[in-house]
């Protein structure tokens, strides 16, 4: 079974598309990722609770998300696991200027030996083009920021924006 590790700003992007009926890649992404494997989470929940945060633009959205969620962890797609915090990767982080908040996510796919991490974010990718949206696109593309490469030589997972999953799965 194909374990994934999926970021708050996945997850907006699909439940925008998914509450507004409106298809898309994001969508489509996530529908592929679940008829592929499950998604892991922090036992803490600390990413279930970064994901309603992220949802809670809009009060239904965060209504529907939480609903969600509990389907499918009543249905064994969304998997929490222990987040062990190994000092080597957590050193290796801290080096990258990987921001804390976003650690999580590299620590339970470490854990849960995930095949990917789906991510908009740029923080794990490369932290130094925060706010370079130029660059951004760039390394989202490339997959050539030091994060992504540590993640994928050492963890094993590769980095990808959800869409991408049906070409990488």
């Amino acid at each position: 079974m194909t374990r994934f590790v999926v970021d708050a700003c996945s997850i907006a992007a699909f439940q925008s598309q998914r509450v507004h009926g409106e298809g898309g890649p994001a969508l489509e992404g996530m529908e592929h990722l679940l008829s592929k494997g499950v998604i892991v989470v922090d036992e803490g929940e600390l990413i279930l609770q970064e994901w309603m945060d992220t949802c809670s633009y809009a009060s239904h959205c965060s209504l529907s998300l939480s609903d969600w969620i509990n389907d499918q962890l009543a249905s064994g797609k969304i998997i929490p696991v222990d987040m062990g915090k190994e000092q080597s990767v957590r050193s290796k982080l801290k080096s990258l200027n990987v921001p804390q908040k976003d650690q999580k996510y590299v620590y339970v796919a470490h854990c849960a030996s995930a095949s990917a991490i789906t991510t908009e974010d740029v923080d794990l990718h490369d932290p130094a083009f925060k706010g370079n949206s130029r660059a951004r696109e760039k390394l989202l593309k490339n997959k050539s920021g030091p994060v992504c490469k540590y993640i994928r030589k050492t963890i094993g997972s590769i980095v990808c924006q959800i869409e991408e999953v049906p070409a990488y799965f």
